[in-house]
C-alpha cells in the first residue's frame, strides 16, 4: 500500500508544473520569439554581403547598324563591334562602416529576443500567481460554505427564528455567486497560460513566499543594451555620412573591334559631382539622431528607476498588510468568534451577531488575499526590470 501511495505521489509530481517550467515552454513555443529569431536569421545574412563590392556591368554592344542592310559591316569606320566592364570602387571606408551598422542591427535583433522573454516570464508569473491565489480563494470559499452551512443546520435544530435562517441563505447564496465567478477566472487564467505556452498547463506548483529582491537596475538588461546599440548605431551613421562625401569612382574598360582596322581599348574613370549638398543634409540628421537616440536612453533609464521604486512601495506595503491580516487582525476575530459562540451558548448574544461575525471573518479572508494577490501583481512586473 505504502508503495502504492508513494508511486502515486511521484507521478503527481512528475505531471505537476513549476513556474520555470511553464517559462521554459513559452519560450519554446512563442510564435513571436520565433518571428525574432528569424530576424536574426535574417540580418545575419544581410550581414554577410554587406562589405561586399557592387558587382561589375558588362556591356556588349554593336555600333551604326546600317537600317537598310543591317547584314553588311565594316561600310565605315565608326562601324564597331565592343565589349566593356564597369566596376563601381569605393574610395573611403563606407563599406566597413556598413558591415558594423549591419553587425549592430543583428546584435538589436538578438536583444529584442531576450526583451520578449523577459515580458513573457512577466505575463506568466502574473497568470499563475493569480491562479495559485485564486484556487486559495476558492478554498477558503468552500471552507466558509460549510462552515456558514452547519450553522443553519443548528438553527434548523434549535429552531431558531427565521430571520436568522433566512440571513444565513442570503450568505451562502452571496457566496456560491462568487464560487462561479472564482471558477470563471480561474479557468481564464488557465486559458490566458495556454495562450502563453501553447498547451493545457497540468498542476501548477508554486510557494506564495515573500521574495527579497535587489532592487538595483542592472545595466545588462536587454533594453538598455537596445539603446546602446542604437546610439551606437547612431555614430556608425555619422561616421558612413562623413565617409560617403567621398565620392566613389566607377572605372570602365572596354575592348573595341573593327573589321580591317586595328582593334583598340577605351578606358574611362567617373564620379559623382557632390554639388547638392545631399552629403552635408545626411551628415545633420544623422547627427540629429543620434541625440534623439541619446534622449531616448536617459528617458528610459528614468522610468526604470522611477518603475523599481514604485512596485518596491508596493511590495513592501502589500507584505506588511498581508502579515497584519494573517498575524494580527484574522487571529483576533477568529478569536472573537470562538468568544461570541460561548456567549451564544449562554443566551448573552444574538445569532445575528454571530452571523455578522463569520462575514467579518470571510470579508477580512478576503482582503488578506487581495493584499497578497496585488504583492505578487508588482513582483511579477518587477521580474521583467531587474
Amino acid at each position: 500500500m505504502q508503495k502504492i501511495i508513494l508511486v502515486l505521489f511521484l507521478t503527481l509530481y512528475i505531471q505537476a508544473q513549476d513556474l520555470h517550467d511553464l517559462v521554459m515552454l513559452s519560450y519554446k513555443n512563442d510564435p513571436v520569439i520565433a518571428q525574432l529569431n528569424a530576424s536574426v536569421n535574417l540580418y545575419e545574412t544581410k550581414t554577410l554581403s554587406s562589405d561586399l563590392w557592387e558587382n561589375p556591368n558588362l556591356s556588349l554592344g554593336i555600333t551604326d547598324i546600317q537600317i537598310d542592310n543591317i547584314s553588311h559591316r565594316s561600310l565605315e569606320p565608326m562601324q564597331t563591334h565592343f565589349i566593356s566592364i564597369a566596376q563601381k570602387i569605393p574610395l573611403s571606408d563606407k563599406l566597413s562602416l556598413s558591415k558594423e551598422l549591419s553587425s549592430l542591427k543583428e546584435e538589436i535583433a538578438r536583444l529584442k529576443v531576450q526583451d520578449r522573454k523577459r515580458v513573457i516570464q512577466s505575463k506568466l508569473t502574473l497568470l499563475v500567481y493569480e491562479s495559485v491565489i485564486m484556487k486559495r480563494r476558492l478554498k477558503l470559499l468552500q471552507k466558509n460554505r460549510r462552515n456558514l452551512y452547519r450553522i443553519k443546520q443548528l438553527l434548523q435544530g434549535y429552531q431558531a427564528d427565521a430571520e436568522y435562517i433566512m440571513e444565513i441563505e442570503q450568505v451562502l447564496s452571496v457566496l456560491k455567486i462568487k464560487e462561479k465567478t472564482y471558477l470563471a477566472k480561474e479557468e481564464i487564467f488557465t486559458q490566458q497560460i495556454q495562450e502563453l505556452i501553447l498547451q493545457k498547463p497540468k498542476d501548477i506548483e508554486v510557494k506564495l513566499d515573500f521574495v527579497d529582491l535587489d532592487t538595483k537596475l542592472l545595466k545588462n538588461h536587454p533594453l538598455f543594451a537596445l539603446y546602446q546599440k542604437d546610439i551606437q548605431i547612431a555614430q556608425k551613421s555619422i561616421d558612413l555620412a562623413v565617409a560617403k562625401q567621398k565620392a566613389d569612382i566607377k572605372v570602365r574598360a572596354g575592348y573595341y573591334q573593327r573589321q580591317n582596322r586595328d582593334d583598340y581599348i577605351n578606358l574611362s574613370v567617373s564620379m559623382p559631382l557632390q554639388i547638392r549638398g545631399r552629403e552635408d543634409i545626411a551628415l545633420k540628421v544623422a547627427k540629429v539622431a543620434l541625440s534623439v537616440q541619446e534622449h531616448k536612453a536617459m528617458a528610459l533609464h528614468n522610468r526604470f528607476e522611477n518603475s523599481v521604486k514604485m512596485l518596491k512601495i508596493t511590495m513592501d506595503q502589500n507584505r506588511a498588510t498581508y502579515r497584519l491580516y494573517k498575524q494580527n487582525i484574522l487571529p483576533k476575530q477568529k478569536k472573537i468568534s470562538k468568544y461570541l459562540r460561548s456567549k451564544n451558548s449562554l443566551n448573552q448574544v444574538s445569532m445575528i451577531t454571530l452571523i455578522n461575525n463569520a462575514n467579518k471573518v470571510i470579508k477580512y479572508q478576503d482582503k488578506a488575499l487581495d493584499a497578497l494577490l496585488a504583492y505578487f501583481k508588482a513582483y511579477a512586473k518587477m521580474r521583467y526590470y531587474l
